[in-house]
């Protein structure tokens, strides 16, 4: 059984926009050699646990609560149905009993009496809704309709400090505040085989209740709650927030489409290949053979390039995407969910900003000089143009990716 979906079903409003937009990003060829991949710092101010190690290989079942520990555990058994279950028992529920990045599992079938039970307190039925929009089940109680359950897996694919998403199951309310959370799965590894902290984590997430779904919303604890995985903390918490707003904002508010538009409120995990056969990035392929008569044509083919070219002439040079990154399916898939959050946390309401990424091959988009002061930390492979005006960007101007080549360059406001 299946909960109706609103009556907006808006169609896939990213569609045509490089080409409505008129933008064209330009790769130059002969620069540095060396590709630059950009790290992260793993340390926060307070944490002296999150580095740069490799996580400990994880046990195959974690208590969420250990201070429950001593209360006796009833599994229940998943289905897929809708259910109408009165929920007394007070359960214990337990996470990492399944990886949903090798196994996916239907939403319903994490949705157990004890998981409904964390994520929205009195709801004693739930059903997928069935619409365009992120995967969400509708919650009910005493015959009506009182929010939404979602996994922030489903919704968002967020990692934490490690580079697995986790998975947490979390209610919204009508009134668009966090209804409650339970933390299923994570590989976070310094909550792994740690009891104190995952106990920190869990009363943590349970004083977001109440909070308003959206993200940088105020209230409840700070991330430093959780000491020593404070990156953890304050990934989960965003996730949370950003994914309840997201599932809400679709359902509950009517925006009139009357023409082709940007789609800036909905995401849902897609890679950058899929991106580009929905139309939402532009793709450019470059082989060896592709540069070389590039350069032949230029009169430059008795030179060599100065990034050298790898393998044969059917072998790629590079892979360059370019895409509207404000358009959380382009920005957060493209450049990742901390880029994004920066974008749209730390930077005026009204910035723009274009996602380029470099997927593969010799060449890349960032090159090294936009480190160099002489260069004027120009990042001078990439060049926008539009409406005969260029455009070129600073290191300044740039959100540079920890993970991938893979950055959002802000356009100026005029």
């Amino acid at each position: 059984m299946t909960a109706p979906g609103p009556t907006r079903k808006p169609a896939n409003r990213l569609a045509g926009w490089l080409g409505a937009m008129g933008l064209i990003a330009t790769v130059t060829v002969a620069l540095s050699a060396t590709p630059l991949w950009s790290q992260t710092n793993p340390e926060e101010e307070g944490s002296v646990s999150e580095t740069e190690q490799s996580p400990p290989q994880p046990p195959t079942k974690i208590e969420v609560n250990p201070e429950e520990e001593s209360q006796e555990r009833t599994p229940t058994a998943p289905t897929t149905t809708a259910r109408r279950t009165q929920f007394t028992a007070q359960q214990v529920v337990t996470m990492n009993t399944f990886d949903p990045t090798v196994t996916p599992v239907p939403l319903l079938d994490r949705l157990t009496p004890e998981v409904i039970q964390r994520a929205f307190d009195g709801v004693d039925r739930v059903e997928m809704v069935d619409d365009d929009g992120p995967i969400a089940a509708a919650a009910f109680q005493d015959g009506q309709m009182v929010g939404y359950i979602f996994s922030t897996f489903d919704v968002l694919r967020a990692p934490g400090y490690s580079t697995t998403p986790f998975d947490v199951i979390v209610g919204v309310g009508m009134d668009g505040r966090i209804a409650g959370a339970a933390l299923l799965f994570h590989r976070e590894p310094y909550l792994l085989n740690d009891r104190a902290r995952t106990g920190r984590m869990i009363e943590y997430l349970s004083r977001m209740t109440g909070m308003e779904g959206r993200l940088g919303a105020e209230g409840a604890m700070e991330p430093g709650f959780v000491a020593g995985a404070t990156i953890s903390a304050r990934a989960i918490r965003n996730a949370v927030l950003e994914g309840a707003r997201m599932v809400l904002r679709y359902r509950t508010e009517d925006i009139l489409v009357t023409e082709p538009t940007i789609d800036i409120f909905n995401f849902k995990p897609m890679s950058v290949t899929d991106l580009a056969k929905d139309g939402a990035v532009a793709l450019a392929h470059v082989t060896n053979a592709d540069l070389r008569a590039a350069m032949t044509a230029a009169g430059l083919g008795d030179l060599p390039p100065e990034v050298p070219m790898q393998g044969g002439p059917d072998d790629t040079y590079v892979d360059f995407a370019v895409g509207f990154a404000n358009a959380p399916v382009v920005g957060r898939n493209g450049a990742g969910p901390e880029s994004f959050e920066r974008l749209t946390n730390e930077m005026p309401a009204s910035t723009m900003a274009i996602y380029v990424g470099s997927l593969g091959g010799a060449y890349d988009h960032r090159g090294t000089k936009f480190n160099n002061l002489s260069n004027g930390f120009l990042l001078d492979r990439v060049t926008i143009a539009q409406g005969g005006r260029e455009v070129k960007f600073a290191k300044s101007q740039t959100i540079l990716s920890g993970r991938t080549i893979a950055d959002l360059l802000i356009l100026p406001p005029d």
